[in-house]
């Protein structure tokens, strides 16, 4: 009797282990090379206020997040203020603010990107100490604008699987291990996404010239801008119309880097694909079978967004 007893009482255990065993369910990892945002910022409620009596200390406060997965390193930020009615006291030097920039309205930052280890990405909160002045006397109040703009390098990475078949005119017989086709692409976990790419097989002779058409979109709600421009694209002294919409390529081909033009590229309404090509010594040659490999893509750019608030300055 009390072998039988023993006997139950060890398989309810087991089959109560085996319930919640299969109950448990793994998280599901999370793909960080989502999204369409890199560096976003916003306002906290009431910070800057929505009205403020003239001649009065208050705070501008704004929370600042790196949403893409490219880190960021001297990133710059700079205030906006309507000088005749608001005046700059002071900025909180604390993370993710590592230095001034070059004048009292202009910080920079660095903010890590998504990863593995923090699949949220960087973020920190931006303190300003500003004040208003007096209005004129005949006024009763004054909407002014306080604007914050960052601008920033990042980077765009993307490796789709491509199809690499020598046998253009379909002479050879047999079924083929993959067919060369364009590939539809969606974000990357940056502002700036690789849309569509274009494969092309060119012969030269007994060669074959591995050939693609890279289209680039901007995803982002900010503008795209010269990557070594991004100290003119954050100061007064602005940009010229050359420095918007240049990103530059990088490819590789199983390892072998490729040669891209127009690099770097400007992006226009009808100019939006870079045409990346293998190099002569890495043709292919007519007699190999059809296979498939990894096409890397990169793409480096500065980017620049703001975030503005107005309020009411009263008597």
């Amino acid at each position: 009797m009390k072998k039988t007893i023993l006997f139950l009482i060890l398989v309810l255990l087991f089959i109560s282990g085996y319930t919640r065993c299969t109950f448990i369910q793994k998280p599901q990892p999370i793909d960080i090379y989502k999204g369409t945002e890199g560096i976003v910022m916003e306002f906290l409620n009431g910070a800057p206020p929505d009205k403020i009596a003239e001649d009065s200390e208050f705070q501008i406060i704004a929370n600042i997040k790196n949403k893409g997965v490219s880190d960021v390193e001297g990133g710059y930020l700079t205030l906006s203020l309507e000088k005749d009615y608001v005046e700059l006291y002071d900025w909180s030097f604390e993370e993710p603010i590592v230095s001034s920039g070059f004048g009292p309205e202009q910080v920079i930052f660095d903010l890590e990107g998504k990863s593995e280890y923090n699949i949220y990405g960087g973020e920190g909160i931006i303190k300003i100490t500003a004040k208003t002045k007096k209005i004129e006397e005949l006024m009763e109040s004054h909407t002014s604008t306080i604007g914050l703009t960052t601008c920033y390098k990042y980077s765009t990475t993307v490796n789709p699987t491509v199809c690499i078949d020598p046998d253009v005119y379909n002479l050879r017989a047999g079924e083929k291990s993959c067919a060369v086709k364009d590939i539809g692409l969606n974000s990357q976990g940056a502002p700036v996404a690789v849309t569509k790419v274009e494969q092309k097989m060119i012969v030269h002779g007994d060669k074959v010239e591995p050939q693609f058409l890279i289209y680039i979109t901007n995803k982002g709600n900010g503008q795209i801008v010269n990557k070594d421009d991004i100290e003119e694209a954050c100061s007064a002294t602005g940009l010229s119309k050359d420095s918007w919409n240049i990103v530059n390529v990088k490819a590789y081909l199983s390892g072998k880097e490729l040669s891209c033009t127009p690099n770097p590229v400007k992006l226009t309404k009808t100019r939006n694909f870079v045409r990346c090509s293998a190099l002569e010594q890495d043709w292919i040659d007519k007699e190999e079978l059809a296979y498939e490999t990894v096409l890397n893509i990169k793409l480096e750019y500065g980017y620049t967004s703001t975030i503005s608030r107005e309020i009411i300055i009263e008597k």
